[in-house]
């Protein structure tokens, strides 16, 4: 099991999140049939070993960020998680984003660095909106919170999660429109059919049973946008 999340709720503290909670219930589930062991990498040495045809499941991802925007060159489960990327401003300045990216214009945003927001691409470099990068979600919360940036964009699965935090109740606007919506895989390679059969079963199972839920609502997943999808098709 490969992944490149290094932000919550996917990955929350060293081995610990919900790419290892996921994992162990897997494990436990397959009933010693499989074992699935969880390695964490940068994003281009992740496509490297995809590209160079080593054989792993990749969790949480979409077809379009993996070159596979057809959902044809590697196996698909179903849907996991339909996330979608949030508009978040100050509850005191909030951005009403209705799909219009003039409402950003004379604006800062807080982006991640080396991460590309196709959305804002174009007018970022007509100079609409200025980028100032951080390192993670988490700082640029605290950026906007201080009023050093004007807006970020980020999962809704990973907002949610930093709202539980009862300090950040009330700080943040969530524009009504998403600036994106998609939905989450697990992306197997083509040699590994039985695996990914196993898997299809497994993901097409997660609505019943009571551990996954459990493990949705620790993260706060359960009240969010962020919602479980147990039957969805591969789908953009």
């Amino acid at each position: 099991m490969w992944s490149y999340y290094q932000f919550p709720p996917f990955l929350t503290a060293p081995n610990k999140g919900l790419l290892y909670d996921f994992t162990d219930l897997l494990n436990q589930k397959s009933q010693g049939h499989y074992h699935f062991t969880l390695s964490m990498y940068p994003r281009k040495r992740l496509d490297l070993k995809l590209a160079t045809g080593e054989q792993g499941v990749v969790l949480f991802v979409n077809g379009l960020w993996m070159s596979d925007p057809e959902f044809t060159r590697y196996l698909w489960t179903p849907a996991l998680l339909t996330d979608r990327n949030e508009i978040i401003s100050r509850m005191d300045k909030p951005i009403r984003y209705n799909g219009d990216v003039s409402a950003f214009k004379g604006l800062t945003f807080g982006g991640i660095l080396g991460r590309e927001y196709m959305a804002l691409t174009a007018a970022i470099a007509r100079g609409e909106i200025t980028r100032e990068d951080s390192g993670g979600e988490d700082q640029n919360l605290k950026k906007l919170q201080y009023g050093r940036i004007d807006f970020t964009t980020m999962p809704d699965s990973t907002f949610s999660y930093f709202e539980q935090d009862t300090a950040m109740k009330g700080l943040f606007y969530r524009a009504e429109t998403a600036l994106s919506t998609y939905n989450r895989h697990l992306l197997v390679t083509p040699q590994l059919t039985e695996v990914h059969l196993f898997l299809t079963d497994f993901v097409q199972s997660l609505g019943y049973q009571n551990e996954w839920h459990l493990i949705l609502k620790h993260y706060g997943l359960l009240e969010s946008d962020a919602q479980f999808k147990p039957h969805c098709p591969p789908c953009s």
